[in-house]
């Protein structure tokens, strides 16, 4: 019972932890990020490489795969472009950090490229 009672008590205190990953918030910072790899002087920190890439590839990935569904119509020419113009809507839009990634890519890639009729 002792060992029930502690290994729930574990789960309840990396709840929150897990929690954070699923969370728009955690796109937001992997866009913060992508300046440290860009320009002249560009970071050798291969953690933040990968930070940047797996925002990226979840970034193209969900979009698109909206794009193919039909929930948005087009894309930008290329991938650095669609990942700009999320980080800057997420920049312009800082409520919407504690959204869940799903929902939050829902409203910022139906904002940015949907039909707009």
């Amino acid at each position: 019972m002792k060992q029930i009672a502690t290994i729930l008590l574990g789960f309840t205190l990396c709840a929150p932890v897990f929690a954070a990953d699923r969370t728009l918030h955690g796109i937001h910072e992997g866009c913060k990020e992508r300046a440290e790899i860009t320009g002249p002087n560009a970071t050798r920190n291969q953690g933040i490489w990968l930070d940047v890439g797996e925002t990226e590839g979840y970034i193209n990935g969900y979009a698109e795969a909206k794009l193919f569904d039909g929930t948005i119509i087009h894309l930008p020419e290329t991938n650095g472009e669609l990942h700009d113009a999320v980080c800057q809507y997420i920049d312009l839009h800082p409520e919407i950090w504690s959204m869940g990634r799903m929902k939050g890519m829902d409203l910022v890639l139906s904002v940015l490229y949907a039909d707009k009729k």
